[in-house]
């Protein structure tokens, strides 16, 4: 048996699809799913590129005869454009951090000219990973209201499949988004004919859509209900370079400018309950922000947390919450809504109990986390994630010209020594020697505790049967699961033997 073309696959996700739309998908799961089907990378589009010596200049030559998906050429103005969208501080984009003071200068309708204020390790595959957009389609619109384009949800792309449809209820939940087989696209030609996307309002639902065939595939969430599916699937374990935390923000608490307080409320949490309770061991316990292939040296230990509060001058009262003068250890914790931070966020609330310390749970909206808790760091303590990618540039997180939105130095973190550190990897092109920087980076954000780094869970796909061809060990994002979706399929067909 072969594989062959045709049929269709359903995926369930929680959540909401916003925008099919590569200046803003990284702020949403569902939307970088549907965008990593629907928009190309630029590495499918180039016939050649150079870099110079000095590692600052790209030189760019994309592939003839490429075409839009509504049959108009790919040029390197649709390139063009995307950067200057991207840069354009008015959008907000996420990828603006790794596009700041990038030149970019068109040489012919196939060709342009990169070039960048320093040399960047990781700039190459920054490169051959974005996804420009159409031009013609956005061009008139203005840039602040990018955002408003219906284009967001009805996508004009360049990937494997093309947009097709969806449904939504009166409500304005989007209950079904359809895309199927491209015939413009100019890369490796997917088998599967039609992909569409079940979207649920919570997990329970999700898994029961799966227990009754409705979907064919998703991936996990909340890790305990792994027990609640009944029906024949495949699992696969695969390992992601991402890490949570708990992140300070001591400019809007002052008394977690304490360091030993820090490091108290560190030592009081067992992580290696949450990772057995909450993953059933599916993830490694972590010290810190480098997801290397050590587990966490931090020891679990309440005895010297209590200690190191009594040193402090903080007082146990009958209420069960420790006091120094006017000030009481009472913190909100707040937490990205998904089931296995909310447990997680649980069990810390239990062991800081434990020591003194009252955490108040405060669930963050999903639909409007970025704006409400993200971009004006709306909180004392944050439980929330970060995924490196493909890359594992700490910049974005740990640098102190990050610690406001578009950024995501969720702790605000500022030191100096730290941001020479993350200058210094980021243009040291020698793998090995940047592996070292890395390390003693590791060490010196441990030291400051500017957060409690928790655990790197593993990335849970569950599928029916049917499905075939999907071989990932490794991914750098969820949304990687789909880029050798060319290699996924359902229909076979016979080898007949000579």
């Amino acid at each position: 048996m072969k594989p062959a073309g045709g049929g269709e696959y359903t995926e369930g996700i929680v959540g909401q699809p916003a925008f099919i739309n590569p200046l803003f998908a990284d702020e949403n799961n569902a939307d970088q799913d549907i965008t990593e089907l629907t928009f190309s990378d630029l590495k499918n589009m180039i016939d050649s590129y150079q870099v110079s010596p000095d590692n600052k200049t790209f030189d760019v030559r994309l592939k003839p005869d490429i075409f839009w998906q509504d049959n108009q050429p790919i040029t390197s103005d649709d390139v063009l454009f995307t950067i200057s969208a991207v840069q354009d501080p008015d959008i907000n984009s996420p990828q603006a951090a790794s596009w700041q003071g990038v030149k970019a200068e068109r040489i012919s309708e196939r060709e342009f000219q990169l070039i960048l204020p320093q040399p960047y390790a990781y700039f190459e595959n920054i490169l051959l990973d974005f996804k420009p957009i159409p031009k013609h389609i956005f061009e008139n619109i203005p840039l602040t209201n990018l955002r408003l384009s219906e284009y967001n949800l009805e996508p004009v792309g360049s990937g494997p499949y093309k947009f097709t449809g969806y449904d939504k209820r009166r409500d304005g939940f989007v209950t079904k988004y359809s895309v199927e087989k491209s015939d413009s696209y100019f890369g490796p030609k997917p088998y599967i004919q039609k992909m569409n996307f079940n979207f649920y309002t919570d997990d329970s639902e999700l898994v029961k859509a799966f227990n009754s065939s409705n979907i064919d595939g998703f991936a996990v969430n909340n890790f305990s209900q792994l027990n609640d599916i009944t029906i024949p699937h495949q699992t696969f374990d695969i390992k992601m370079p991402r890490y949570y935390a708990v992140f300070f923000n001591q400019a809007n608490n002052p008394l977690l400018a304490d360091k030993n307080l820090r490091i108290a409320l560190n030592s009081a949490i067992n992580k290696q309950r949450i990772v057995n309770d909450v993953f059933g061991g599916k993830a490694i316990t972590i010290d810190g922000p480098i997801v290397l292939d050590n587990s966490n040296n931090d020891e679990y230990n309440v005895d010297y947390a209590n200690q190191l509060l009594d040193s402090e001058g903080w007082q146990m009262t009958d209420s069960g919450v420790r006091v120094k003068g006017n000030d009481r250890l009472e913190f909100n914790l707040t937490v990205y809504p998904i089931p296995f931070l909310i447990d997680t966020a649980k069990m810390i609330q239990e062991d800081w109990s434990k020591i003194g310390v009252r955490a108040d749970i405060n669930l963050a909206t999903l639909n409007n986390f970025t704006e409400q808790v993200i971009r004006p760091r709306n909180y004392d303590m944050l439980i929330f994630g970060n995924a490196y990618g493909e890359n594992e540039d700490p910049y974005s997180f740990w640098d102190s010209t990050q610690k406001f939105y578009p950024g995501l130095n969720f702790a605000l973190y500022d030191n100096k020594s730290v941001d020479s550190a993350i200058n210094s990897i980021r243009t040291e092109f020698d793998p090995n020697l940047r592996e070292g920087e890395m390390e003693q980076l590791q060490s010196a954000i441990i030291a400051d505790q500017p957060a409690i780094f928790l655990y790197s869970p593993d990335y849970i796909y569950i599928a029916n049967n049917l499905l075939k061809g999907f071989e990932e060990q490794n991914l750098g994002l969820p949304s990687d699961r789909f880029a050798n979706i060319q290699n996924w399929f359902i229909k076979t067909t016979r080898v007949l033997k000579k």
